[in-house]
């Protein structure tokens, strides 16, 4: 398509060129002629005819040219022109691929700020639960009943023990003919307020931090945060998770409740008889929603 443009170019341009010389021409022949009429008696031109004839010819000759010049440069600039728009719409798409590597660089780096901020705050928590210790009750064989310092995660199998036994002496408390949901409410919140009361410089760390790494996940921009919750949800042992269940049903902490019902957080949940008991205070969700990523 270039070397046919750049032809039909040439040709137009050689044309005019070929009339500008015509003409020049043509002057410089009847130029001749009048010059040299006195020795050529057969041609007889006055001054006024040899400009009308100069004028005449010439003038169409070259005004021709003039015209095929101006045409050429229109048709010039119209190449041109779209030549600029060629580029321009390069320039355009070369701008929006940059911005969209952009937004995906940007996309991928508020992602990696995000995981990163995310492990770091699962590493708090391990080293959080490393920390914990508790004293538990052991027998000898001699029946001699001594105190035997554990820590980490085995802390939380004795902490459900003993929120075991405050929530039965609860629910001992009151009459069969009088239980309600709401009086169940009432034995968890009564219980658990008992245990936490006692063991809150232990736990209380524990639980804030939890509390901070699901609510970092939730208002995270990202898509995938199913990920995210099975990941902390998979460092959760059994006892953790029975803890949590309680400390959630406590009217101190229900901005949590929310948020494990939201990501359905006691899927894998140990069931007990305190469980049965009590599971109609969350909402289904909080222990099965279909098609939900286990």
């Amino acid at each position: 398509m270039k070397k046919e443009s750049s032809h039909s170019s040439f040709s137009y341009e050689n044309t005019a060129i070929t009339l500008i010389w015509a003409g020049i021409l043509f002057i410089i022949v009847v130029t001749g002629l009048y010059s040299f009429q006195s020795y050529l008696p057969f041609i007889k031109v006055n001054f006024g005819e040899y400009g009308e004839l100069i004028g005449g010819i010439v003038g169409s000759l070259w005004a021709l040219a003039g015209v095929i010049l101006f045409y050429e440069a229109l048709k010039f600039q119209r190449t041109e022109l779209k030549l600029q728009r060629h580029e321009i719409e390069l320039q355009r798409r070369e701008i929006i691929e940059q911005t969209q590597q952009i937004r995906k660089q940007n996309e991928t780096l508020a992602i990696q700020t995000i995981e990163n901020t995310y492990f770091r705050l699962m590493s708090l928590h391990n080293e959080i639960v490393e920390s914990i210790t508790a004293e538990k009750d052991e027998f000898t064989y001699e029946r001699v009943k001594k105190k035997q310092m554990i820590s980490g995660r085995k802390c939380f199998v004795e902490y459900y023990q003993i929120f075991k036994r405050i929530f039965h002496t609860s629910f001992e408390d009151v009459l069969p003919d009088s239980f309600s949901s709401e009086t169940n409410k009432m034995i968890v919140e009564y219980a658990f307020r008992i245990f936490y009361d006692e063991f809150q410089a232990d736990l209380g760390h524990y639980f804030r931090n939890l509390f901070t790494i699901f609510t970092f996940i939730d208002n995270a921009d990202i898509k995938n945060k199913g990920f995210y919750i099975k990941l902390i949800r998979s460092q959760l042992s059994n006892y953790e998770l029975l803890m949590l269940y309680f400390f959630c049903l406590s009217d101190r902490n229900k901005n949590f409740k929310p948020l494990v019902e939201k990501y359905t957080v006691f899927r894998n949940l140990p069931v007990d008889e305190l469980i049965e008991i009590t599971k109609v205070l969350y909402d289904e969700q909080a222990f099965s929603r279909p098609g939900f990523d286990d």
